[in-house]
C-alpha cells in the first residue's frame, strides 16, 4: 500500500518519464479518472443548486428544445412532455458546463507546445498529460454511465449514448499507445481510425510530435471517411508551418 507521498511520485515520475510504460499511463489516467469524479459531483452540486429554476436558464433550455426537438426526444424520450424536457435540460446544464471546464484543461496543456515554449521534453509532457486527462474523464464518464444504465436502464441512459460511449474506446487505447510511445520513432505508427471527436486529439498531439521532432507524419490504417477532412487539415496545417525555425 502505497502512501500519499509515494503515490504522488510515483504518479509525477510516470508522468515525465520518456521511457514510460503503458502501465504506468494507466495508471495515471486512472487517477484523473478519480480527480474528474470529484470534480464533477462537486462542479454538478454547487452550479445546480445555484443555477436550477432560474429565468434566464429555463430561457435558453427552452430555446434550445425547440430549436433541436427531434434530437431531445430521441436521445430523452419520446413519451416525456415539453416541460419535462426542459426540466431534464436544465438539470443537465451543470455537467455541460463542468464537461467544458475539463476540456479546456486537457487542451490548455498543449499550449507551451503548439507556441513553441519552454524546453521541448518538458512540454511534450505536459502535453501528454493534456491526453491523459482526457482518458481519466472517459473512463471516469464510461464507468458512471455504464453503472447508471445497468441500475436505472434506459431511463436514465439512452441507447444513444451507449452508441457514442463505444466509439470512446478506441480513442483510450491508441491515445495512451501514442504517450507510451511519443519519445521513440515508431510512435508515427499507431493506428489512427479514430471517431472525429478522437480525431482531434490525435491532431494536436501528431502535429506537437512533427514540431518537436521535424518529422514527416504518415497516416496508417484509416478505417474511417470521417477522418478525411480532419486529416486534409492538418496535412495543410504541417506543410504551412516554418519548421525549419524549430532547433533541434
Amino acid at each position: 500500500m502505497m502512501s500519499p507521498r509515494e503515490l504522488y511520485e510515483h504518479l509525477h515520475t510516470a508522468a515525465f518519464n520518456e521511457d514510460v510504460t503503458y502501465a504506468e499511463l494507466i495508471h495515471v489516467a486512472l487517477a484523473f479518472a478519480v480527480f474528474w469524479y470529484f470534480v464533477f459531483e462537486i462542479g454538478k452540486f454547487l452550479l445546480g443548486k445555484w443555477s436550477y429554476g432560474k429565468p434566464w436558464l429555463k430561457a435558453c433550455c427552452e430555446r434550445e428544445f425547440d430549436r433541436n426537438e427531434g434530437m431531445y426526444r430521441r436521445f430523452l424520450g419520446n413519451d416525456k412532455s415539453r416541460d419535462e424536457l426542459v426540466c431534464k435540460l436544465m438539470k443537465d446544464w451543470p455537467e455541460g458546463i463542468v464537461m467544458n471546464l475539463q476540456h479546456f484543461a486537457g487542451g490548455a496543456l498543449c499550449i507551451p507546445s503548439l507556441i513553441g515554449y519552454g524546453d521541448p521534453a518538458w512540454a511534450s509532457s505536459l502535453a501528454c498529460l493534456g491526453i491523459l486527462s482526457e482518458m481519466g474523464w472517459e473512463i471516469e464518464d464510461t464507468v458512471l454511465r455504464l453503472y447508471q444504465r445497468l441500475r436505472y436502464g434506459k431511463e436514465k441512459v439512452p441507447n444513444a449514448m451507449m452508441i457514442i460511449l463505444s466509439s470512446c474506446v478506441s480513442g483510450r487505447d491508441k491515445a495512451a499507445r501514442l504517450d507510451a510511445f511519443q519519445g521513440h520513432q515508431f510512435h508515427l505508427a499507431c493506428d489512427n481510425g479514430l471517431d472525429p471527436g478522437n480525431s482531434l486529439g490525435l491532431l494536436r498531439c501528431r502535429y506537437l510530435h512533427h514540431m518537436v521532432e521535424r518529422r514527416e507524419v504518415e497516416f496508417h490504417g484509416d478505417r474511417g471517411g470521417y477522418n478525411a477532412p480532419l486529416f486534409l487539415f492538418q496535412r495543410f496545417f504541417l506543410c504551412a508551418s516554418d519548421v525549419e525555425k524549430i532547433p533541434e
